[in-house]
């Protein structure tokens, strides 16, 4: 009787284990409200700044699924001062996994990636250069008050 206990009591606990790691996986690797592909080209506004079309873009393809601006979105890749330590055609081999960093990527993030090379040059351009810009949290908040009062 006590052997049957036991090996259910282990069973129970495996189960239970398996379970809670199952769930701490999915929630800490849910996806955005945004999808993370990404989408055909939407008319860009061209009286917006440079930052503006680039976050927008940003935002239009889901990047907040894996990565994070001033505390917005997965926290586990930050894009905080990015800017400060890549230079924007580095940035972007890291967007598109270019066969310079393929290799630090795990295959499915390479496909991932992968999608970003096919979006339209100017939409990639204006990622690349919003990226660029942000050198630290301030610069981020700052370009974000911009936005807020150049779309007023």
């Amino acid at each position: 009787m006590r052997e049957l206990l036991a090996k259910s009591v282990a069973a129970l606990t495996a189960v239970i284990v398996v379970g809670l790691a199952a769930a701490f996986s999915f929630v800490h690797n849910a996806p955005s409200p945004g999808d993370a592909r990404p989408k055909a080209q939407e008319a860009v506004p061209q009286s917006q700044s440079p930052a503006a079309v680039g976050r927008a873009a940003y935002d239009r393809n889901g990047c907040a699924g894996c990565h994070a601006i001033g505390g917005q979105g997965n926290p586990r890749s930050p894009l905080d001062g990015v800017g400060r330590r890549l230079a924007p055609d580095a940035i972007r081999d890291w967007m598109v996994a270019s066969d310079r960093v393929r290799p630090r990527f795990s295959a499915a993030v390479a496909r991932i990636k992968e999608r970003y090379a096919a979006l339209p040059g100017e939409e990639l351009q204006a990622m690349v250069d919003y990226l660029a810009s942000l050198h630290a949290l301030a610069d981020i908040r700052r370009a974000e008050e911009g936005n807020a009062t150049s779309a007023k």
